[in-house]
């Protein structure tokens, strides 16, 4: 989610029925995942490598993938003090200037410097320049990469962040108002107003006091367009009016001012008295209604497309008019995407093209079926302006109307001002500049690629922001994405559809409420408002992995829990991971006397996630190894760095169990190599830790090898003791071992057979019964050392246990048994087939107890 910084996504969330496939795919089988995306945007050292060149091109190989550029172009962009003002940041030439036979000097003219710049040295100057000399240009590979292809490109513009399509039941469920004081004065809370505007096209502005606020709120983005009907206008009911909108009279579906050439791309509409009875106001996503046409009728999209619809305003002395298509798409974008709508019949002007011709019919109809679409109400959304509260919207895509009102019986005046669309997208790109530097909107591929209504996950909200701990007030966001895992992870148990695995229902569709920050807790009224949103947006299975010890069903929570489920709605909690604590240790709002809380069981399998690099001795051929990360695989900007072992001898068990001696940085740019054995990982790492080390490599004291554990802010993973013994070996002899780690690396899951513990109760997973004698968990679940998605940036694919992994595969198997057999969800489990238990295995570690249910 979210994801898409990928794609991140919540930590509670609720899923609607769909079509599901009825075919079923184990989670638990050797499969091998491109990691194309592990590191985007995550490394700025990128490799770069030259091929090829000849006499119109450069091939460069780019974190392993080939791209050509043209020399024309390359000498075109290049940005030194000769070629750009360092003042203006203005080109100082002409691109015809560039002779058409440009290309590097003969055998000395490009290179590549320090892996990740492109060098080269022209073989001729700019024609007409009068100082011939010989011109240098230096690439960075990160701008190779971002002129590499159009999405890259469109990425670096700020310009790839989707619009998000809505009909009444969805934006109703989104909270789009923001405080005046808010918008004016916080950063934070004002980007928050952009993003909303953008990717819904509207927002509300409450508490703007004051007839002459409007004027800052639009200035807060840019300057105030001046039309001929002023700086800015009244709406109200007046004689003699020279609009429509200046009566009581209905106001129908449209879009302002098309008559002009450039239309306005904001407006902004302040309600400073409203006691009227009537004059409800209503909008419409036209982009939707464009892109539903487009789905079910691509003729009809087309004509919208193309055929000439002219707009006039002809009153009070003014005569302006122009002529455009109802749709226009951006044909530059990687996806087509729709531009601009234009529709506004009030200010229609009569055909001037030929009507005996048959496209005038069929623009006709397919101008029916888009009006059709509009005056849907279920795609309305409808409401009366309060006093001090101003709606901003998209002139270009949001349709708005207003119903009649009664002019005597009270006022109702709105005060209007437009700005451009320029204004709105360049305040938009540099606040995510700002705040998101990294598209966080290219959700993981395996849950849709993205957020809204035309993917998989299509509907939610982010209550709280990345920095909420339980214990501050956290900053919504439209988008529920994940920057821990735990959502991701959650997520794909349910719906994951990819080539080499599935979820259980992976052909479901989700919403997603996210109440967890990056770190910390979650405070009960944001989870409580997470729970009624979702039942609000017409759930009709809520599963939430998440919890606290609570063994008391009157908790407020487990209440809110109790009344959704008796409504018809399955709720599937997790029942904690507190099983060494013994009974009478229960978890809210797992507790709740009418969800159904789920515990773990231990797969008969465990997934281990393998990742590839290379090596070389003394600088020779490169030889592929594997090894089985902590958590992340190893960062390609660590390529080149040598392997150092504190101790050679292979058979020592307390290797790095006691501190060092040694300067703090002198392991800053080493693999540090460590042997398995006495102590555990964590205190291995803290005592290198104190030397600098950030990447540690364990080798295993047999050849089987399992994933270590590693703290933030250090890589590690391990190796068979085969393979470190070789190692020593070559560093005794005092060779030199190098790595090298793609960023395009090959990750292979492997499954080992889990003889010990496989299909037992997991030894985390809580016991019954609540303090009341409610038996708890009503029944139990795959949740022990289970495969799921994980952010892309953070390896995309992650095997994790708890009972938050059980509980998505009780909820998403209830979907799949709803869709086929059209009963109601279960919102209880029989009890009484429920005679025979399984019991955990001896505990083997005591667990730490976290507010999210995974280990």
């Amino acid at each position: 989610m979210l994801i898409p910084r990928i794609i991140r996504l919540l930590n509670n969330f609720s899923i609607r029925q769909k079509q599901y496939s009825i075919q079923f795919s184990s989670l638990y089988r050797q499969i091998n995942i491109e990691n194309s995306f592990n590191n985007i945007h995550k490394n700025n050292q990128i490799q770069l490598e030259l091929k090829s060149v000849n006499d119109t091109h450069v091939t460069l190989i780019i974190n392993n993938k080939e791209y050509k550029y043209d020399w024309i172009f390359l000498r075109d962009s290049c940005q030194c003090h000769q070629c750009i003002d360092l003042s203006t940041k203005q080109k100082l030439y002409n691109t015809t200037d560039i002779p058409l036979t440009i290309s590097p000097q003969q055998q000395t003219g490009i290179k590549i410097l320090n892996n990740n710049i492109l060098e080269i040295y022209w073989n001729q100057s700019l024609l007409n320049e009068k100082n011939s000399h010989i011109h240098r240009s230096l690439y960075l590979s990160t701008w190779l990469q971002t002129y590499s292809t159009l999405k890259n490109i469109t990425r670096s513009r700020y310009n790839d962040r989707p619009f998000i399509n809505w009909n009444r039941n969805h934006i109703q469920q989104i909270n789009l108002h923001i405080q005046c004081n808010d918008y004016l004065y916080s950063d934070q809370k004002f980007y928050t107003a952009l993003k909303y505007l953008h990717d819904y096209g509207l927002i509300f502005i409450d508490n703007v006091q004051g007839e002459f606020t409007v004027e800052r709120l639009v200035e807060r983005i840019g300057e105030i367009r001046h039309t001929f009907y002023g700086k800015t206008w009244d709406v109200r009911n007046i004689q003699q009016a020279i609009n429509v909108a200046y009566t009581s009279q209905r106001l129908g579906l449209h879009m302002d001012l098309l008559y002009f050439e450039a239309p306005p791309g904001l407006q902004f509409l302040h309600s400073l008295v409203n006691n009227v009875n009537g004059g409800a106001s209503y909008y419409v996503d036209a982009f939707r209604a464009a892109e539903i046409l487009r789905q079910n009728d691509p003729e009809a999209f087309e004509i919208l497309c193309s055929y000439p619809v002219t707009f006039h305003y002809r009153n009070a002395g003014r005569h302006y008019h122009f002529t455009r298509p109802t749709i226009v798409l951006n044909r530059y974008s990687l996806d087509n995407r729709i531009d601009h709508i234009n529709y506004s019949p009030p200010f229609q002007a009569p055909f001037e093209s030929d009507t005996s011709k048959s496209e005038f019919r069929k623009f006709i109809r397919a101008f029916q079926y888009f009006r059709d679409l509009i005056e849907d109400q279920n795609n309305q959304l409808e409401l009366i302006l309060e006093k001090d509260q101003c709606v901003i919207f998209q002139n270009r895509r949001i349709l708005h109307a207003r119903r009649e009102f009664d002019p005597l019986s009270g006022e109702r005046w709105l005060k209007g001002c437009y700005t451009d669309l320029d204004n709105f997208k360049d305040r938009l790109r540099i606040f995510q500049e700002k705040f998101e530097p990294i598209s966080a909107l290219e959700l993981h591929p395996a849950l849709g690629g993205g957020f809204g209504l035309d993917y998989k996950i299509q509907f939610g909200y982010d209550f709280v922001g990345d920095n909420y701990t339980g214990y501050n007030f956290g900053i919504p966001d439209p988008y529920p994405l994940d920057c821990n895992g735990h959502g991701t992870h959650v997520s794909g148990i349910i719906g994951a559809n990819t080539p080499v695995f599935t979820g259980v229902a992976p052909n479901a569709t989700l919403g997603m409420y996210r109440v967890f920050g990056c770190s910390g807790g979650a405070a009960n009224d944001v989870i409580i408002a997470a729970f009624s949103a979702a039942y609000e947006a017409g759930a009709q299975i809520i599963t939430a992995s998440l919890g606290d010890a609570s063994g008391w069903t009157e908790d407020p929570l487990a209440v809110l829990v109790s009344r959704i489920a008796r409504a018809g709605v399955s709720c599937t909690l997790a029942a904690g991971n507190e099983g060494d604590a013994g009974l009478f240790f229960a978890s809210t709002p797992a507790i709740s006397i009418d969800a159904i809380a789920v515990g773990s069981v231990d797969s008969i399998t465990i997934p281990r996630a393998v990742s590839h690099g290379y090596f070389a001795i003394n600088s020779g051929l490169n030889t592929t190894f594997q090894y089985f990360p902590a958590n992340n695989p190893y960062p390609t900007n660590i390529s080149g760095y040598s392997l150092y072992a504190l101790d050679f001898n292979t058979s020592n068990p307390a290797d790095a169990c006691t501190e060092l001696r040694c300067n703090t940085s002198s392991l800053s740019e080493k693999i540090v190599l460590i042997r398995r054995g006495t102590c555990t990982f964590l205190r291995k790492i803290a005592n290198v830790q104190k030397c600098g080390a950030q990447y540690i490599i364990f080798y295993n004291n047999e050849n089987l090898i399992v994933n270590p554990q590693s703290p933030n802010g250090v890589v590690s993973a391990m190796v068979s003791a085969e393979l470190g013994n070789q190692w020593i070996i070559h560093l005794k002899e005092e060779r030199t071992v190098t790595f090298y780690f793609p960023a395009n690396s090959t990750t292979t899951i492997l499954d080992i057979s889990n003889n010990i513990t496989g299909g037992t109760m997991s030894k985390f997973s809580s016991w019954s019964p609540t303090n009341e004698l409610y038996v708890k968990p009503e029944v139990s679940a795959p949740g022990g050392n289970i495969l799921s998605t994980y952010p892309t940036d953070m390896g995309a694919y992650a095997v994790l246990s708890g009972t938050s992994m059980a509980t998505p595969y009780i909820a998403a198997g209830d979907s799949v048994h709803v869709k086929y057999t059209e009963s109601a969800p279960s919102t209880t489990i029989d009890m009484t087939s429920n005679s025979t238990l399984s019991v955990p295995c001896v505990r083997l570690a005591k667990k730490k107890k976290r507010r999210k249910q995974s280990n």
